[in-house]
């Protein structure tokens, strides 16, 4: 046991992208460490940009995130910020040069409503007009817009990375297909990683899944759960159980599954990521199963 051990691969994301059941998959090879007690320590992203929480903010904080290291010749951590945030290539460059890269890229347009649909989230606002409010954001400077959109940019982010350690050292996984075949995406983890074929578990399920939500009933809801006068007069003269009844039960409704996308929104995100996705598949020199952009 050493105090000095660090990472010698990441999985930087994306986000909602699978990096979660990627992780789970990967604990159960004896031959890997992932830190006991925190999945996303998030220490490589700058703290200028305060887009989520980082728990580790302590260069030496994090090398103990890693004392319970023994013989595992891989170790890892699973920080899905790591991908969209374009100074952290560097600032892990700095610590860890040889660092190892996986990631798992889906379909930007899934990957985007699925970041809106939490696992279980409460919505005051439609994910058409929460869109809306998004692209006015240009330069992703909020987070609505950066969790939304930015995250579904892949070449930029993916190249930075190949730049920065090479190609051969960053591994891509396409979400759509490795779900159908985790075992062939674990093994090819194995290669990568210079792992022995020792039998790894692939669990029955997936993780951090969608699971019900709280959606407006009608679109005129959609205005008073959000208009400002609105909240602010509730706040001051309704009690706190009649706005949770009126907002819980009659203003809205709960679905335990997905709202189908709208197809003009379907559509919009299509004409959006189009050219990014060109780029990816150019620079991955293969097609890539996402039909919307084929």
């Amino acid at each position: 046991m050493s105090e000095n051990k660090l990472p010698n691969f990441f999985i930087i994301g994306a986000h909602k992208g699978g990096t979660t059941s990627l992780y789970q998959y990967m604990k159960s090879i004896p031959e890997i460490y992932f830190p006991k007690y925190i999945k996303e320590p998030h220490y490589f992203v700058n703290p200028n940009m305060n887009y989520f929480p980082r728990p580790i903010k302590d260069f030496q904080n994090y090398q103990k995130l890693f004392q319970g290291v023994k013989n595992e010749q891989a170790i890892g951590e699973a920080s899905a910020t790591y991908l969209a945030h374009p100074e952290t290539p560097s600032l892990i460059h700095e610590k860890i040069p040889n660092a190892k890269i996986i990631v798992s890229l889906r379909n930007p347009i899934n990957r985007t409503q699925s970041a809106f649909y939490g696992p279980k989230t409460n919505k005051v606002r439609s994910f058409h007009n929460t869109l809306k409010i998004a692209f006015n954001d240009k330069n992703f400077e909020k987070p609505l817009s950066f969790f939304l959109l930015k995250n579904s940019f892949y070449s930029d982010a993916l190249e930075k990375y190949q730049d920065t350690f090479g190609k051969g050292n960053v591994l891509v996984l396409i979400f759509e297909e490795w779900v159908k075949q985790p075992k062939n995406a674990i093994e090819d983890i194995q290669d990568f990683l210079n792992l022995p074929k020792t039998k790894f578990e692939i669990p029955n399920k997936a993780y951090n899944q969608f699971i019900e939500t709280r959606i407006p009933r009608i679109e005129l809801f959609n205005n008073i759960l959000t208009n400002v006068g609105i909240i602010k007069f509730s706040r001051s003269y309704i009690p706190l159980s009649t706005r949770k009844f009126l907002g819980d039960k009659v203003l809205s409704k709960k679905t335990e599954s997905k709202p189908k996308m709208r197809d003009d929104d379907k559509e919009l995100l299509k004409k959006y990521f189009d050219d990014d996705v060109k780029r990816l598949s150019k620079n991955l020199k293969r097609k890539l199963p996402w039909n919307e952009f084929n």
